[in-house]
């Protein structure tokens, strides 16, 4: 069964992304101003260093606003082979369900947000946004009870 991104959330996330990266271009603009129209040398100094870590953030500011729909991975989890298929822009990478060692499902008012799946090759994978994640998240557990698996009705980031 394959899994996609839902609409909105990636509406959500551009957002986001464009609102962050609208904030590290305005307080940069207001350093280089601060830097140009500043007498005091302790004003010129702060502004120069903020000006020079939001300038490291541009960039990466930019690419995820740039990169938006093809940031987000399709999975595929595979009954009869019984493995998980991720596939991100050409690149499809495959593994079997049996090596999740752990399984957490985060509840928020009782709707399942997200999973983060802790497995021997990968290390850690977090999966949220998608149109069915409790469909996901039933798959997962039916096909790897071995694993530890745990609901969170805690959510944390």
């Amino acid at each position: 069964m394959k899994f996609k991104v839902s609409e909105n959330y990636k509406r959500r996330d551009r957002r986001n992304a464009v609102l962050a990266a609208l904030l590290v271009v305005i307080i940069f603009l207001g350093c280089i101003w601060m830097l140009i129209s500043s007498d005091s040398l302790l004003n010129k100094g702060i502004a120069a260093l903020t000006a020079f870590l939001m300038g490291r953030y541009l960039p990466a500011a930019y690419r995820r606003v740039v990169m938006g729909e093809a940031s987000y991975p399709e999975v595929e989890i595979s009954e009869l082979d019984n493995e998980i298929r991720i596939k991100h822009n050409d690149t499809t990478i495959s593994m079997p369900l049996s090596d999740i060692e752990k399984l957490i499902i985060q509840k928020l008012k009782g709707k399942v947000t997200s999973i983060l799946l802790t497995n021997e090759s990968f290390s850690d994978l977090r999966f949220e946004g998608y149109e069915q994640l409790e469909q996901m998240a039933s798959l997962l557990q039916k096909h790897n009870p071995n694993a530890k698996s745990k609901t969170a009705n805690w959510y944390h980031r």
